[in-house]
């Protein structure tokens, strides 16, 4: 065995080949080959197997099996070099026995950087050919020697190297120092196979150029042989194929994305080959190719109709749409439309094109949902329009008729149904439905239609029946196939109608009736748009609702006014007579007269204060019961109220031997409310207890019930020891004209109506009314009112003026000022001309507002007393005209009326009265206003 001969600058390692190896020795300069130290290695924190390249295990292998080979080899071999590069190395080795018998064998390797190892040079004629060649050729050529290592390149091959920037940089390296490890060690793949001996080593290989490029290259890598025949190197041409593989990739990509979407897209696609006859003119298409989306929209298997004709495959006479695609077939423009596809009985969105000539593709997508969603979409626009157009109408209806026939004309021109009719729910013998409105029917339909809501009769069991008598809706989406249509059916179909709606009309526990909607079309009433309409219905059942509460409501008003209206004429008419006698009943009385005489007078005088009272209770429950009593809201003192009551009856029951008694208890300062109702209540009570008492003592009591911090309930009460009222009589005194018994009737008079004003005044003023009573031993009469607590203060008494004072006050400085006295009926004039005559005042008479307005033109005067009633021009308009003379608005003006509800007062106000009397008027209260406004008045001279 001759020794191996060392290497300059070889790295030399000794390994006993046991398994596995261990390493023996290490030498020469393996620092600058490998770039650890000897140290490293022998100690184990280097493993030289491990540094060798994962693609070169195979020489590792043969290298460290424990065959002794003492010919000695040499090869290539990769390693990982300290600095994380792949170094090419010139492997030589040897494997001898161990010099210890039975030892395993001794591994002697030298490794050297192939980049160290001398090149071939060449000729000076071969050197000018080969520059030319690597200087101008457009492909990357390169020749290697044994190790791998560059011994020639060309300078296209520079731009993907780095750092390199000229050729003769690349010579003595290896690619793995000009080129990324990965393609370094695919480039090495394949010259490791030429150097094994394969003729050709040929592969597409990926590379990045130094700016970041990245492409591919056909690489071909061929042997170079010595004159022996030997493997001395290898060399390699490789070509830019980058645009090439994209262009081919791209047609690949393309293919496959076009065969992707071709089966997996969801609309359908069919490929087509026009039919033409001999003349060229089109006369089918043959299916040559369907994909799976077709299958599924169509139902139709491709194995059943590709190949097939277009008319055949469908089981038409012409194949479907064959004008249209032939169009597209013959011009090469695409074309787009919707259509209903009959043989299928399906809406499809249709594109078609030619991708060549004579062929086409269609490529379809099902909308049949689409297509229904849009008409329901359609309908339910509609009938939300319908609702908003139906809310309207509710608002601006003002008759039940009218609105109802309005509804049925928005349901059919805004709707779009094709009629519309609501029937009325009758309580006749027949439960017969009567049509009150329609709209959009053809003339004899409904007349010839008997329809009934009774259930045991066969034209109650129709729809509109049906919804009546259940309550519920009831939807008949196509007239051609119900049963329950069959009466009607002949009849509607001939007028168009193909679906009904029929929505019941409840409401408040009443059958109102029903409307019925029908349209052209079969399922025409969706969830939704039914909600809708059951929603329009509610708000027209409010509607009807609203219509008959308001013609009721207008009724009743109506009653009420012509009940005002008659109230204010009869109590004109009854108290300007009463005004009549009363004045001249006072005027006579101031005459003197014999004591029997006299005595008459007082009759007729009493007799006509009773018809007063009574015509004043019958006026003071109309107002009441009108809602036109108004409350005061004034200080009120209960103990003064109930002295006020004693006052006045004072004489009246002295005369009748009894006496008045008062019970006042604590009552919070400040109290307030209405003083006049308060005290005529209480003097209600009090004048039936002295009527119905014969002697002893009448009792008059107040006092505080109930207390809050804003307000106190205060209880009234008047007790007497009269004749009582019997139990079961009771509860009804506080009725309307009723009283205990006809015999009190006709012993002690009276209308019955005092119990039951008191009753409701004190029910307006948040209390109520009541009495105890025992047969034979009294009654007691009580009520409570709730008073509002205010800030209390000392009110000082109102100045008062004596009737006889007013009358002498008048005569001492006002005599000779001028009245105007406006008023019609003869015996008031004569009267109260009697009476401002014997004040001392000057007055002139106008016997109705226009003659008013010509008197207050020609005269000036102080004071003007004006009827409201009168013919020609009233009052009221008399006193507007007068208000628009020059100086007429300062002339105080007095209202003489005989209506004596508190919106006269207003209307007098309105028109620009200052004052108000009420007929019949007292001479005393006479005096006591014209005395108040002449002592405002400056005295006017005649004009």
């Amino acid at each position: 065995m001759s020794p191996v001969r060392p290497l300059h600058s070889d790295a030399e390692f000794h390994f006993s080949l046991d398994a596995p190896a261990v390493l023996l020795k290490v030498g020469g300069d393996v620092d600058a080959v490998l770039g650890y130290a000897a140290a490293d290695f022998m100690a184990g924190e280097v493993v030289l197997a491990e540094r060798i390249h994962p693609d070169d295990a195979d020489i590792a292998g043969a290298m460290f099996s424990p065959v002794v080979d003492t010919a000695g080899r040499t090869v290539s071999l990769r390693l990982r070099h300290a600095d994380g590069r792949i170094r090419c190395m010139s492997a030589v080795y040897l494997k001898r026995p161990a010099d210890t018998p039975g030892a395993p064998p001794v591994l002697v390797l030298h490794l050297r950087d192939a980049r160290q190892l001398a090149m071939t040079t060449l000729a000076p004629r071969e050197v000018t050919n080969f520059r030319a060649m690597m200087e101008n050729s457009d492909d990357f050529i390169y020749f290697k020697d044994r190790n791998h290592v560059f011994t020639g390149a060309s300078q296209t091959l520079v731009v993907h190297s780095q750092p390199a920037e000229q050729r003769a940089e690349l010579i003595g390296r290896t690619d793995y120092d000009v080129f990324p490890e990965a393609f370094a060690d695919s480039y090495y793949r394949l010259e490791k196979q030429v150097m094994e001996g394969l003729p050709v080593a040929h592969e597409i290989q990926a590379f990045v150029t130094g700016d970041g490029r990245s492409g591919w290259v056909d690489n071909r890598k061929y042997p170079i042989r010595d004159e022996n025949g030997d493997i001395v190197g290898l060399y390699g041409m490789a070509r830019d194929m980058t645009e090439l593989i994209r262009a081919q990739q791209a047609l690949q990509d393309s293919e496959a994305l076009f065969r992707s979407l071709y089966t997996s897209m969801t609309e359908g696609v069919a490929l087509h080959e026009l039919i033409l006859d001999e003349a060229g003119k089109p006369v089918d298409y043959r299916i040559i190719g369907v994909n799976p989306a077709y299958e599924s929209h169509t139902g139709m298997a491709a194995a059943d109709i590709v190949g097939r004709l277009g008319s055949a495959a469908y089981g038409v006479d012409e194949a479907p749409y064959l004008a249209r695609f032939a169009e597209v077939a013959l011009t090469q423009q695409p074309q787009k439309f919707d259509c209903y596809f009959a043989p299928l009985a399906k809406y499809f969105l249709i594109s078609v094109f030619s991708p060549a000539p004579r062929r086409f593709a269609t490529i379809f997508q099902d909308i049949t949902a689409a297509k229904q969603a849009e008409r329901e979409q359609q309908r339910l626009t509609r009938a939300l329009r319908l609702l908003s157009e139906c809310n309207l109408t509710l608002a601006r209806a003002d008759s039940e008729h009218g609105l109802l026939a309005e509804i049925c004309r928005i349901i059919v021109d805004t709707g779009g149904y094709r009629m519309a009719w609501v029937g009325q729910a009758e309580d006749d013998a027949g439960k017969s439905v009567r049509p009150v409105a329609q709209c959009g029917y053809e003339e004899g339909y409904l007349e010839s239609a008997r329809i009934s809501w009774d259930e045991t009769q066969a034209t109650g069991r129709g729809p509109v029946g049906c919804a009546i008598r259940s309550g519920c809706t009831q939807i008949n989406q196509d007239i051609l196939v119900n049963p329950r249509m069959r009466q009607w059916r002949e009849s509607a179909l001939q007028r168009g109608y193909r679906s009904s709606i029929a929505l019941p009309l409840a409401g408040l526990g009443q059958r109102l009736g029903a409307l019925a909607v029908y349209a052209a079309e079969p399922d025409a009433f969706g969830a939704d748009e039914v909600k809708l309409l059951e929603e329009l219905v509610a708000n027209l059942v409010f509607g009807i609702q609203a219509q008959r509460t308001r013609s009721e409501r207008e009724s009743a008003e109506a009653a009420n006014r012509a009940k005002s209206t008659f109230l204010a004429n009869m109590s004109h008419e009854i108290r300007t007579p009463l005004n009549a006698i009363l004045g001249m009943t006072h005027l006579i009385r101031r005459t003197g007269l014999p004591d029997r005489q006299l005595e008459r007078l007082n009759k007729i005088e009493t007799a006509g204060r009773h018809l007063l009272d009574i015509l004043n209770a019958i006026l003071e429950i109309s107002k009441i019961e009108a809602g036109k009593l108004e409350l005061g809201d004034v200080e009120l003192l209960p103990g003064v109220i109930v002295a006020n009551v004693v006052s006045i009856l004072q004489q009246t029951a002295e005369a009748r031997g009894l006496r008045l008694v008062t019970e006042l208890g604590a009552m919070p300062g400040g109290l307030r409310g209405d003083p006049a109702r308060v005290q005529q209540a209480l003097l209600n009570y009090a004048i039936n207890a002295i009527k119905f008492s014969e002697n002893g003592e009448v009792v008059l009591r107040a006092g505080v019930v109930e207390e809050t911090a804003e307000a106190a309930l205060v209880r009234f009460e008047v007790a007497d020891h009269g004749i009582g009222i019997a139990p079961e009589t009771l509860p009804k005194l506080f009725a309307l004209f009723e009283q205990a018994d006809n015999t009190t009737t006709r012993k002690y008079g009276g209308t019955g109506l005092g119990l039951a004003i008191t009753r409701k005044l004190a029910r307006l003023m948040g209390g109520d009314a009541g009495a105890t009573s025992l047969l034979g031993a009294g009654s007691t009469f009580w009520f409570t009112a709730w008073l509002r607590k205010g800030v209390a203060r000392p009110v000082p008494p109102a100045p008062a003026t004596p009737a006889d004072d007013a009358e002498a006050q008048l005569r001492r400085d006002h005599a000779g000022r001028r009245i105007l006295l406006v008023e019609d009926e003869p015996v008031n004039q004569e009267v109260s001309l009697m009476l401002l005559g014997e004040a001392g005042l000057q007055a002139d008479v106008a016997n109705d507002g226009i003659e008013a307005v010509d008197r207050v033109r020609a005269t000036a005067y102080d004071l003007i007393l004006m009827d409201m009633q009168m013919p020609r021009l009233d009052g009221l308009g008399a006193t507007r005209q007068i208000r628009r003379l020059p100086g007429g608005a300062q002339i105080p003006i007095v209202a003489l009326t005989a209506n004596a509800f508190a919106e006269d007062r207003a209307r007098c106000s309105e028109a620009g009265m200052n004052d108000f009397l009420a007929k019949p008027f007292e001479p005393e209260a006479l005096f006591v206003t014209v005395l108040r406004w002449l002592s405002r008045a400056p005295q006017s001279g005649a004009a």
